[in-house]
């Protein structure tokens, strides 16, 4: 798979890069193809820890990442290591302050760059500018700059004159949905006319970059990270959820559609008694905020019990 995925990249490398936009070119791709794992997000620390410490640099185990797209910052950082030498890049792995975080160091044109991919998979997946690619972060004693950023981005098309950077597009719908009268007005808006027009894939990209874009308003929203198996396989859904006026609003986001659909307290408690799971977050309902604690505590559990 891995080296199925350079032999891809390789056809489509555009012409004339200069090292700087190649690796540039390299850290594009791989971030558009790679998704941090949700079962590391919502996992118990031991068993976390217990896969951080069975990743290894071999091509057998990163192989297996290239064929499920998941990573975390240990099995990326690796990733890049051998994608990166492969196409000549002196390139090597850095632990960062927390003993755990791990980071890639480049050397191109005899200079060493910091680069942390992991860290820019959401902004990549939604065309924003990246922040730590060859950038100033962690004290980086060599960086490149935002306009020699901007430079490379053209010329390896992850940017176009007539199709920039994301970056504006989300600061002013932002700044448009302040000028609405009520939160569920701005929730609505922002739903409508910023979350429905990236299609992101990768569920923690997904669900990280909601967040952050509805966090941005001032109303007292919930969020919950909620999963289902269907058919062996678990599926992850964003939930989110606020008062308004006496009012209560639940929505999930159906990824298939890519828009939040409403849904009300019966259907809610018609999915959990399905196997629909809160992995993280809360779920705000008219009697009660429902957690990962005391979901089976609530009374359309007890009732079922009691049948």
């Amino acid at each position: 798979m891995i080296n199925q995925f350079i032999h891809d990249l390789e056809k489509r490398i555009p012409k004339g890069l200069t090292r700087k936009e190649f690796a540039k070119f390299i850290y594009i791709e791989l971030g558009d193809y790679f998704y941090f794992d949700p079962k590391y997000s919502f996992g118990k620390s031991r068993d976390n820890k217990i896969f951080y410490d069975s990743i290894i640099a071999h091509p057998k185990y990163l192989n297996k990442c290239f064929e499920n797209r998941l990573i975390i910052c240990k099995s990326l950082a690796y990733i890049c290591v051998y994608v990166f030498e492969y196409f000549g890049y002196k390139i090597t792995t850095c632990i960062d302050s927390d003993e755990y975080h791990i980071y890639n160091q480049i050397e191109i044109d005899n200079l060493t760059y910091s680069m942390d991919l992991q860290l820019d998979l959401i902004r990549i997946k939604t065309r924003q500018k990246t922040k730590f690619f060859c950038s100033n972060f962690n004290g980086a004693k060599n960086y490149i700059s935002d306009d020699e950023q901007y430079i490379i981005d053209l010329h390896i098309n992850y940017i176009s004159l007539d199709n920039t950077y994301t970056d504006t597009y989300i600061k002013n719908t932002l700044l448009a949905s302040t000028k609405l009268a009520d939160c569920y007005q701005k929730v609505n808006f922002i739903i409508t006319y910023l979350l429905e027009d990236f299609k992101i894939n990768g569920y923690i990209e997904m669900s990280s970059f909601h967040k952050k874009m509805l966090s941005k308003i001032k109303c007292t929203i919930y969020f919950a990270d909620c999963s289902i198996r269907e058919n062996e396989t678990t599926i992850y859904i964003l939930f989110l959820s606020f008062e308004y006026k006496r009012n209560h609003y639940i929505f999930y986001f159906d990824a298939s559609k890519n828009r939040y659909i409403s849904i009300s307290i019966g259907e809610l408690e018609k999915a959990f008694s399905y196997g629909l799971r809160i992995e993280s977050g809360k779920i705000y309902t008219l009697n009660k905020v429902l957690d990962k604690r005391n979901l089976y505590r609530h009374s359309f559990y007890l009732a079922k019990n009691r049948t």
